[in-house]
């Protein structure tokens, strides 16, 4: 009679240990339908990402081979070149300034 008592009693907690696991199941089965959507979704905006960089890796290459950005730096002869017209123009600048000021 005793042994009836407890296999009932362990049967009904039994009972409700094996439903809160399915639940438990049920919820992780859920959380990974929508980590495999999010995946799938992670996994196409990779894919158009670096279909974007390898276009703009390919862009970056045309540009490079334009004439203006491939210039030298101005020897030193050039760059005293350089001042030196710098120079100039300001100061005929000032004097045509000077000038019209006058008259």
């Amino acid at each position: 009679m005793q042994v009836h008592v407890e296999l009932t009693s362990h049967g009904t907690r039994l009972h409700e240990i094996v439903q809160e696991q399915q639940r438990l199941l049920h919820q992780v089965q859920e959380k990974m339908k929508q980590a495999q959507k999010t995946t799938g979704y992670l996994v196409g905006r990779l894919e158009k990402t670096f279909e974007t960089t390898c276009q703009l890796e390919q862009r970056i290459k045309a540009c490079s081979s334009l004439p203006s950005l491939r210039q030298n730096p101005l020897t030193e002869s050039e760059m005293n070149f350089k001042s030196e017209l710098g120079k100039f123009r300001t100061s005929q600048a000032r004097s045509i300034c000077s000038f019209v000021w006058r008259c």
